[in-house]
């Protein structure tokens, strides 16, 4: 979870384009491309988190406001058929975390279910880190349940899996859409981590600073932070806060610069499908 904005350490002196300089030549920027399909993706995301029983576990979620991460996992009874229909999810308990973490649990198997992806609060109201992309590829990695499933299974794990964040203000996802990609991305991200994430917090800070963008909150922030990382490897999605019986409308993020200036705008799908 990015930390509240009066905590981001400062390196504003440098200056945003000295800022993106240094992150291309670290290796640890992308070039901002538009996502080759957000849509399709969005259509297979939609259908899960609209699932009114996700979405109640959720709305609940968003009533403790203590200060700590809750969250519950998505753990599917069995893999459903094509386009996520007849999707069924185990009954799943709302579980305690800490100020700045939220530690999920793994399953696949049909006892204990399948887990396609989680929902977790962040109280500082910053969208998904490095941390929680990662580890949808951390769980593949170390799963054996996993491993050992059929390819069709793996496949739809791949096609499916998210991260869910909310705060009191908005809802993002967190998809895949290259897994070669985020395999490099984790390679460097395990080289060293406290690296890589003080790149994403200082990319951030820079972008909410008094010279950039003094106005910027921190979900717009901390999204333009995890997209100049991870641009080529994820689509990020975003949504107004969950209500129940409220359907959930999503739109895509996307990060790049407007004529040298850092930007962050939300796509609808529907306006683009029309241009």
């Amino acid at each position: 979870m990015i930390p509240s904005k009066n905590t981001y350490p400062k390196f504003i002196a440098i200056g945003w384009i000295s800022m993106f300089f240094y992150l291309s030549a670290q290796g640890q920027i992308n070039e901002v491309k538009r996502p080759t399909d957000p849509c399709k993706q969005m259509k297979i995301m939609s259908v899960v988190q609209n699932n009114e029983a996700l979405k109640s576990i959720a709305a609940h979620i968003l009533t403790l406001q203590d200060g700590i991460e809750w969250g519950v996992n998505h753990n599917l009874d069995a893999l459903p058929g094509k386009d996520n229909t007849n999707l069924n999810y185990k009954q799943a308990k709302v579980k305690q975390g800490i100020t700045d973490t939220w530690d999920a649990d793994f399953y696949w198997n049909p006892k204990d279910g399948y887990t396609i992806g989680r929902t977790y609060l962040h109280p500082g109201e910053g969208a998904p880190s490095p941390d929680d992309v990662f580890i949808l590829i951390d769980q593949l990695n170390r799963s054996l349940d996993l491993a050992k499933s059929p390819k069709h299974m793996i496949d739809y794990y791949k096609s499916n899996v998210s991260t869910t964040v909310i705060t009191q203000h908005a809802t993002y996802v967190v998809m895949v859409r290259d897994w070669d990609e985020l395999e490099k991305a984790f390679l460097t991200y395990n080289k060293d981590r406290k690296a890589y994430l003080d790149l994403y917090r200082q990319a951030a800070s820079t972008y909410s600073s008094e010279e950039v963008n003094p106005h910027a909150s921190i979900g717009e922030a901390s999204s333009f932070a995890l997209l100049m990382l991870l641009n080529k490897a994820i689509v990020l999605y975003i949504a107004p806060r969950v209500q129940s019986n409220v359907p959930l409308e999503f739109k895509f993020i996307e990060a790049g610069f407007d004529r040298g200036e850092p930007s962050v705008r939300s796509v609808s799908c529907w306006i683009r499908q029309r241009n």
